[in-house]
């Protein structure tokens, strides 16, 4: 099974002793490309115990796309499945703390926009289309006023 890896790095400050206490598995939630669906949502739980710290996200590099195989005698037959690795990037969209369970306030490096989710405006498309979170489309709108193109 072919797999693509998304890097994201973590910075957090620095927590005094009560802080440390209260401290909880950051979840990462991410959009996959599924055959079926159109779009599989993701998570995944990561403790943070380094700072800064490199958390690592594997998603389906394969693509899949169905094609009839039709028979000599006219009729359609079953549906292939043909795998096309690297057609595109597979990783739809990222999040970090979809579940809302951190009370933290997330800023992306690249630009000094406040409202940018750290996204290309692509990746916000795919968000804001597929993922069936109302927080999370709010997120991606918001995230798309910030581009200058016109089909943002």
């Amino acid at each position: 099974k072919r797999r693509f890896l998304a890097e994201l790095v973590v910075v957090t400050p620095p927590l005094s002793a009560a802080d440390a206490q209260l401290t909880s598995p950051l979840c990462v939630g991410w959009g996959e490309a599924d055959p079926n669906e159109g779009s599989l949502a993701q998570h995944k739980y990561f403790a943070l115990t380094e700072r800064p710290q490199l958390l690592e996200i594997e998603v389906d590099a394969r693509r899949r796309r169905k094609k009839k195989r039709s028979r000599a005698d006219g009729d359609e037959g079953d549906e292939d499945e043909r795998v096309v690795v690297g057609a595109n990037v597979p990783l739809l969209w990222l999040r970090v703390d979809p579940h809302l369970e951190w009370a933290a306030r997330v800023r992306w490096t690249g630009r000094a926009e406040p409202r940018w989710s750290g996204q290309p405006e692509f990746m916000c498309r795919e968000q804001l289309e597929n993922d069936r979170d109302v927080a999370s489309q709010q997120e991606a709108a918001a995230a798309l006023a910030t581009f200058p193109t016109h089909s943002a």
